[in-house]
């Protein structure tokens, strides 16, 4: 689990000339709290957790700027984003629903949830890059560990999972997906930049 802390956000905004933030995967609210630090117009951010979706949604009541909304990513994103008219700052951060909340087990997300449920990055760039030949978005992809093997912040992912007795292997998580064709679509428009403090970052950074 990675952080957007990492990340100077004004520097992003001012740079991109963005005005909305949205990331995907709640969870206890870290990202949202972060994003409003900085003077974005607007802060959504998707649970698909009811329990955590409700705390959130408690804890922003009065935020106007800030909707939380309850759903898979792979489902709503497209939805959102379709009425915004402007640039946005994407943290792709869905994964495992629950489990960092120590609600379900890593290995139970992988085998009793559908695959763009539990890990959903497919889909939600999918969404994205229908943007891509209009907007100058920006998209961070958190956990890259998951995609692509390497010594990370953390180490790595097969040795992470059995070291904290999590019973799955990256392998066993994204199976025969792979991530270059899920981000080719942007490779006209974007820049990619990896980052390998934490479980790793990709950034899609507009030419």
């Amino acid at each position: 689990m990675g952080s957007i802390r990492t990340f100077d956000l004004n520097e992003i905004k001012d740079k991109c000339n963005i005005s909305t933030f949205i990331e995907t995967g709640t969870l206890h609210g870290d990202g949202v709290d972060y994003a409003l630090e900085y003077d974005f117009d607007r802060v959504y951010s998707i649970e698909i957790n009811e329990e955590l979706y409700s705390k959130a949604s408690a804890k922003y009541a009065n935020k106007d700027k800030v909707e939380i909304i309850e759903g898979s990513s792979s489902d709503v994103l497209p939805d959102i984003i379709k009425g915004i008219d402007g640039n946005i700052l994407f943290f792709l951060d869905a994964h495992f629903p629950g489990a960092d909340a120590h609600m379900m087990s890593y290995r139970e997300c992988c085998e009793k949830l559908d695959y763009d449920i539990n890990l959903p990055l497919q889909a939600e760039l999918q969404a994205i890059s229908a943007r891509c030949n209009k907007y100058k978005d920006v998209i961070i992809i958190d956990d890259l560990w998951l995609w692509e093997e390497g010594q990370y912040g953390s180490g790595d992912c097969d040795t992470h999972c059995k070291n904290h007795g999590h019973d799955i292997t990256r392998k066993f998580v994204v199976g025969d997906k792979l991530l270059e064709p899920m981000i080719s679509p942007f490779n006209k428009t974007h820049h990619q930049k990896r980052i390998y403090n934490h479980q790793g970052y990709l950034t899609l950074l507009p030419k």
